[in-house]
């Protein structure tokens, strides 16, 4: 377990689950480095997620995930807390879906379901609490039929938000879509 501890060898672990992620889920999955208590944490340095049509999704300078019991349930990741920190996430829908569906899919796979079709049993992840900490947000959502770029008022369609400091409590993510 001490050998976890080396920089070294946190680096290795990094670029190894990194390339596992890229050939399970497709695109780029890229970490810098982790570290990792089994029973307790688990934290992501420099991560980067680019979509197999070469969208960068995200970069991170850190994620800390720490869970109470074994996180993985019944086709579910179930986590105590999340900090996100120092991280670009760039939100991309289109007539397929969002761009980050390549990995939610991805992860999904390396999870057996229950046998229940994935309609009725989706793959959940649960956060119980959320941390970002300077975050900065971008969305490009599909640009509906009835859009005026003349019109007054806010583009919801396209908004950017930088320095993002917020808690959350009782976060799900099913099929994409963000509850809390």
């Amino acid at each position: 377990v001490a050998l976890f501890n080396y920089s070294l060898v946190q680096s290795y672990i990094g670029t190894a689950v990194g390339s596992y992620f890229s050939k399970e889920c497709g695109g780029v999955v890229k970490v810098g480095s982790m570290h990792v208590n089994p029973f307790r944490r688990m934290v992501l340095y420099d991560v980067e997620l680019i979509t197999p049509d070469n969208d960068t999704v995200a970069n991170a300078e850190k994620i800390s995930c720490t869970f109470k019991g074994f996180p993985f349930g019944d086709h579910s990741l179930n986590l105590d807390k999340v900090l996100i920190k120092n991280t670009y996430y760039h939100l991309h829908v289109f007539d397929g879906g969002i761009n980050l569906d390549y990995l939610i899919d991805g992860i999904a796979r390396m999870f057996p379901s229950d046998g229940k079709p994935r309609e009725k049993h989706p793959f959940t992840v649960r956060v119980n609490r959320l941390h970002l900490s300077n975050v900065h947000y971008k969305q490009d959502l599909k640009e509906p039929d009835s859009y005026d770029p003349n019109a007054p008022g806010v583009h919801i369609p396209h908004m950017e938000y930088m320095g993002i400091k917020a808690r959350f409590k009782d976060v799900r993510v099913v099929n994409g879509d963000v509850w809390c």
